[in-house]
């Protein structure tokens, strides 16, 4: 008798997946809000503590687009950063290491800062959960 396959990915979201030691958040791919910042990923830790590395990636640019990318832990923006879009899309760009704290709510968002137009954009956070 084979075993049955149960997935276990449940598709993209705001939400922090935890499997065994191991966690990850896939935002999809979808367009910022020109002008405002867009949520593409929130959650919360529990009473563990995660080792893990972000990653914000343009799917859709146009010429002369910049986007500002922004990291907070419980309201306190702990990183920004800005990006320069092409024409084309980009490669993911460089990971960002992170140190998540137990019982921290975790944000992470992008704004297109040079156009009124929405782009497509995701955000892809990776970590290993260790126990406090």
């Amino acid at each position: 008798m084979s075993k049955k396959q149960i997935a276990t990915f449940l598709g993209t979201g705001k939400h922090l997946s935890i499997i065994g030691s191991h966690c990850a958040a896939y935002s999809g791919d979808f367009a910022s809000d020109a002008g405002n910042d867009t949520e593409y990923l929130n959650f919360a830790t529990g009473a563990e503590y995660i080792v893990g590395t972000c990653q914000f990636h343009y799917g859709q640019s146009g010429q002369g687009d910049n986007y500002g990318y922004r990291i907070k832990f419980n309201g306190t923006t702990i990183t920004t950063y800005t990006s320069t879009g092409g024409e084309e899309e980009s490669e993911p760009d460089k990971p960002i290491p992170l140190v998540i704290p137990p019982f921290t709510e975790v944000l992470m968002s992008c704004q297109n800062l040079t156009s009124s137009t929405g782009r497509r954009q995701s955000v892809i956070f990776v970590g290993r959960v260790h126990n406090a």
